[in-house]
């Protein structure tokens, strides 16, 4: 990390003292400048005070603190204790994954096509009557926060009469920040209380065991599985990630553990599903999708390189081939506009539809890196 110049410490502290000790985690002066108007403003809305200055000692010192704390890296999410996500207040707590705004774009985007596809089927038919769905059951695996979990379920609620939402994670501190997320969003009237119709739950839950995935899920029909597993390799997180990420955000959620290179065959989790160690979970959720068979599937994953090689698990499964005949990546901003790529058997095979070499078309939308893999099946 290249050291920054004296005189930007200089330029910052001739705004604030406060905004040149921010300096040293924000590395520029307008994200310092940022982010310290952001603390005040959180100050400002604190049943502490409704005043941030030097009249107000209690508040002085507060926002003192909170400037040390993010100056020594903490993530600014930590630091506030919150994070905006879609139309919710998601509570942010060390030990759990800080929300990102590329899960929020894909995660809005996913609920804007269920509600289009919805409102397309309330169409008079020729026979003068329209069809619709009338019960939604998403499932969210990894689901940390619950941020997911929680916006779908507010997007999809008000057309969906019957909706239960479930998030599974295997982190109690997890469960238990997404538990309260969901009580906080109810308590500020972003969210709607539960009825006998309309739920979200968080269970604790080990992925790769089938005892509590197969067997507990299959009592009933999933429409929607969503999933922003730990994909990031352990060469990756040491070398690549920031001293944020690496000092404060949990190891846990971003990097499949090294306990699932180890199983009793003898054989890590990558040589039984044969993958890489770091797509470990996407051949795990794909597994249990043939299980479940929802008819859509959204997976996060860290780059297209990574999303080619989830796609390629798709075409190489006959089973997931035949079922899921809509098969696309998206990007950061996954808007309509797209292009084609053909994806075969080892990967890449050609960039444009009918070009050389056997494979399937998919579509990649939006800009941006590639963020997600979103699988359809077929209009029944």
């Amino acid at each position: 990390m290249p050291r920054l110049r004296p005189s930007l410490f200089w330029r910052a502290g001739q705004i604030s003292p406060l905004a040149a000790k921010l300096l040293r985690a924000c590395r520029d002066l307008p994200s310092s400048l940022n982010e310290l108007r952001w603390i005040r403003e959180h100050l400002s809305l604190s049943p502490l005070t409704t005043s941030v200055n030097a009249e107000n000692p209690k508040a002085l010192l507060r926002l003192q603190q909170l400037c040390e704390r993010r100056a020594k890296g903490v993530p600014l999410q930590y630091v506030l204790g919150n994070q905006p996500f879609g139309n919710l207040e998601i509570k942010c707590r060390p030990g759990v994954l800080i929300p990102r705004p590329e899960t929020e774009a894909y995660t809005v985007e996913l609920a804007r096509i269920i509600l289009a596809e919805r409102r397309s089927r309330t169409q008079p038919s020729s026979s003068g009557e329209g069809t619709q769905q009338t019960s939604m059951n998403v499932v969210d695996f990894c689901s940390g926060s619950g941020c997911i979990a929680l916006q779908l379920y507010s997007s999809l609620q008000p057309t969906c009469p019957s909706l239960r939402v479930l998030g599974l994670d295997i982190s109690p501190k997890a469960i238990s920040l997404a538990r309260e997320n969901l009580r906080h969003n109810i308590h500020l009237n972003k969210l709607p209380h539960h009825n006998t119709q309309q739920s979200t739950h968080f269970r604790q839950a080990d992925l790769f065991s089938e005892d509590h995935i197969e067997k507990t899920l299959t009592d009933q029909k999933w429409d929607v599985m969503i999933s922003n597993p730990p994909y990031i390799s352990h060469k990756f997180f040491a070398q690549q990630t920031s001293r944020s990420v690496r000092n404060y955000e949990p190891k846990l959620a971003l990097v499949p553990g090294r306990h699932l290179q180890k199983h009793p065959d003898h054989l890590g989790m990558g040589a039984r599903y044969n993958c890489a160690p770091e797509d470990v979970f996407y051949a795990r959720l794909l597994e249990i999708a043939k299980t479940l068979k929802p008819r859509r599937i959204l997976l996060e994953v860290g780059d297209e390189e990574q999303a080619v090689r989830v796609v390629t698990i798709v075409c190489q499964d006959a089973m997931l081939s035949r079922l899921y005949t809509d098969v696309e990546i998206w990007r950061d901003e996954p808007h309509p506009a797209f292009q084609r790529r053909r994806i075969g058997s080892s990967g890449v095979g050609g960039e444009s539809e009918g070009g050389p070499g056997r494979g399937r078309q998919i579509r990649i939308r939006g800009s941006g890196e590639g963020r997600s893999v979103y699988l359809c099946q077929g209009d029944e």
